[in-house]
């Protein structure tokens, strides 16, 4: 076939399914790309509030909340599927990962946002969410990829990812517009979560210029995709990393066995107690750096950094991964080695990773994650053995690009430790 008819048919192709997706309405404005006093309004009033439910703050509530959804996690991987829709990540022994995840990760933020979270016989609800959420991330790239610099590249359906960066978008605006609808038109009064203190606001006089219905289904799917989508992967990739380190999983069960025992689940609060399990957090998010190029930065003014003038409006690229892999730094970073985060008497050093950014718009998530990923990994290397299945995506490298680092989906093979 000549080179010309080759571009005819992917430009026909291109066409027809730009059609498919052209009914799709304009995106909503994004609180990750957007600064001065609008960025400033709006993530002091969702930080604020959000610590009120639980969101990177200690509260005795929401840590009873989390502790309900990792039992029933528990359960899932000891007792099964309980219906056919649960039949499709969990078989006898063995478990799809992340997608076991998801229904955690998603209720506990869920209940910050709205104050209630998903019964069991409906995680397949919340799976379907995080499932976009992963469409979503994987369709993108850090650095915006071939689509930012040749806006026509959109007309080509998915073959630069346009169609699944809409499609996962609005997946998740439309499950979420859904659930806000509910409330909005419900007469109750309570103040559960998030969205009932903006609702009020929204009702209210004192409405600031930044506040909209639209900015606030925005601000949910903000926050909603990457925790739904970032944290199950960076729990799957520390699952795998201690997997491949038979002698990082023997110091763990003795810190367990030793601290904690069997006799009850691993909660919050012996986090300050099993320094053993933080440092190997750490060290899986600096091994494998979820977002090696952070996210898109820029210079909102006209500054010197390390003798180099930065012009306003400058596009700034952090190389997170750099940082997480330099020699100078770390010495042998290609090697997982949890105990560079210890010091010679098993106390955590200060952590010198960059996983979550700096500076002002550092990830509003890094407490909440931190927590959350110790939580489940602590629980599960306490309950279960884990083990490989032949043919699966196994490698480290088994891994997809995108917004992030996200490993293979993979059928995991899990046995209780104690029966």
């Amino acid at each position: 076939m000549s080179p010309f008819l080759v571009i005819i048919l992917v430009l026909l192709v291109g066409y027809k399914i730009y059609k498919s997706i052209s009914t799709l309405p304009n995106t909503p404005p994004c609180i990750f790309f957007v600064e001065g006093l609008f960025w400033q309004e709006q993530r002091r009033f969702v930080l604020r509030h959000m610590r009120d439910f639980g969101f990177g703050r200690r509260q005795e509530k929401f840590e009873t909340i989390a502790m309900e959804e990792i039992a029933i996690l528990i359960d899932m991987l000891k007792e099964g599927p309980i219906n056919d829709k649960e039949k499709t990540i969990l078989k006898s022994g063995s478990a799809r990962f992340p997608d076991i995840l998801y229904p955690y990760v998603a209720n506990t933020i869920w209940y910050i946002m709205f104050g209630e979270k998903f019964d069991r016989s409906e995680y397949h609800k919340l799976r379907y969410f995080c499932e976009s959420a992963m469409m979503f991330q994987r369709a993108l790239d850090t650095t915006g990829g071939a689509l930012s610099q040749f806006w026509f590249l959109k007309y080509f359906g998915n073959m630069f990812g346009y169609k699944n960066i809409m499609l996962g978008t609005y997946r998740m605006v439309d499950f979420i517009k859904e659930h806000l609808d509910k409330r909005k038109y419900s007469d109750n009064e309570d103040d559960k979560g998030l969205i009932d203190r903006y609702l009020k606001v929204l009702n209210g006089n004192a409405k600031g210029k930044s506040f909209s219905e639209k900015q606030l289904i925005m601000i949910l799917v903000d926050i909603m995709f990457p925790a739904s989508s970032a944290v199950p992967s960076a729990l799957l990739h520390t699952i795998k990393l201690i997997m491949h380190h038979p002698e990082v999983i023997k110091n763990i069960r003795e810190e367990i066995d030793k601290v904690v025992g069997t006799g009850r689940l691993i909660t919050w609060q012996d986090r300050k107690n099993l320094p053993y399990i933080e440092a190997t957090i750490r060290e899986s998010l600096r091994y494998e750096t979820l977002t090696p190029f952070s996210v898109l930065h820029k210079a909102i003014k006209r500054t010197t950094l390390s003798g180099f003038d930065v012009a306003k409006d400058t596009i700034v690229i952090t190389n997170l991964d750099g940082l997480n892999t330099d020699v100078d730094l770390w010495g042998d970073p290609h090697n997982f080695r949890p105990e560079r985060f210890l010091t010679e008497d098993g106390k955590l050093r200060k952590d010198l990773t960059f996983s979550f950014g700096f500076g002002r718009r550092v990830c509003m998530g890094e407490t909440f994650t931190r927590y959350n990923m110790f939580g489940i990994i602590a629980v599960l290397m306490q309950n279960f053995n884990f083990s490989f299945i032949e043919d699966e995506p196994n490698s480290l490298k088994d891994k997809m690009p995108g917004l992030i680092v996200s490993p293979k989906e993979m059928w995991i093979r899990v046995e209780p430790r104690y029966t």
